[in-house]
């Protein structure tokens, strides 16, 4: 009971309060969200990765868990891929491959990086910023081409938040002192992104369609069960081959692999599905019920992380 009143609800309480916000500003208007979302992308959530990794300028980098981490996203995200093969060869579903980066890449941005946030503080977001940073190249790379059949590298480096990660971890590893006037601006103005985020999660739920209903299912659970099955092993491997111990460094950065390999389907690919015209009548269920069924697990999954993995 002191976990959840003390870890899991103060967390997920925030998210999901303003998730359901959205939602019902959805259903009750037709605002114009593309100027909301530019400014999220483009500006906010850069500056508060940004401020995020220069506030950190004063202590030891974190190289190990920042490795461990950015591996641990790349073992998760081809992990699942494993588990699509198999459910498409049991199903004998040749015509659903679209289900491959559907349920690969994460919603690693605006839901979990919230959640990274309030429940584990900034060093959780710290390991959650680099997850999100694995996650959405190979979204905007490997995605693009399973998508659309075209390798696109040049979206990667038109992505705002990879400079403000490169510029932040410089900061961070050469111990650069900024003004506090400017730590201090960058961080209120970065402090709007993970609010707007998760309220734009919302209002995009408003008119998915659950057609292929068994399919859309079938990806989620893939998504959720499958992320947190992969996401578990891999730190059972990482724990038993010794490469991480009980540190709070190391216990922290099970728990965001943990959490985060069990998140949602990214929104993204349902955007890039319609973009080509590659079956959206599929993704979108699908991202729709992965959603749904976090909603259900994160709650679990953030007793569990901080139950079993503890100092």
């Amino acid at each position: 009971m002191d976990i959840l009143l003390n870890s899991v609800f103060p967390a997920i309480i925030p998210v999901f309060a303003i998730m359901a916000m959205g939602y019902l500003i959805g259903r009750k208007t037709d605002y114009d969200l593309s100027f909301a979302t530019d400014i999220t992308m483009y500006f906010t959530l850069p500056l508060l990765i940004f401020s995020a990794l220069a506030h950190k300028w004063d202590t030891p980098f974190l190289g190990r868990e920042f490795l461990i981490t950015g591996v641990g996203a790349l073992v998760i995200i081809l992990g699942t891929a494993g588990l699509v093969a198999i459910y498409l060869k049991v199903t004998r579903r040749k015509d659903l491959n679209i289900l491959y980066p559907t349920v690969m890449f994460i919603n690693a941005g605006n839901l979990a990086l919230s959640l990274d946030y309030f429940a584990f503080g900034y060093d959780g977001f710290l390991r959650g910023v680099l997850f999100q940073v694995v996650n959405t190249s190979l979204m905007y790379s490997l995605g693009v081409y399973m998508v659309g059949r075209q390798m696109n590298l040049k979206t990667i480096f038109k992505m705002p938040f990879l400079y403000a990660s490169i510029a932040g971890t410089l900061v961070w590893v050469f111990h650069i002192e900024l003004p506090e006037f400017a730590l201090r601006g960058v961080h209120f103005m970065g402090s709007a992104a993970l609010p707007v985020l998760v309220l734009m999660l919302g209002y995009s739920l408003k008119n998915i369609d659950l057609s292929n209903l068994k399919v859309a299912i079938s990806g989620g659970v893939l998504r959720i069960v499958g992320g947190l099955a992969i996401a578990s092993l891999l730190v059972f491997g990482l724990l038993s081959t010794g490469l991480i111990g009980s540190s709070p460094g190391d216990l922290l950065t099970m728990k965001v692999l943990i959490v985060n390999g069990s998140m949602p389907a990214a929104l993204g690919i349902y955007l890039l599905a319609q973009k080509y015209d590659r079956q959206p009548e599929v993704v979108a269920p699908t991202v729709f019920a992965s959603t749904l069924i976090g909603l259900c697990t994160i709650p679990i999954v953030l007793w569990g992380v901080n139950y079993f993995i503890s100092g």
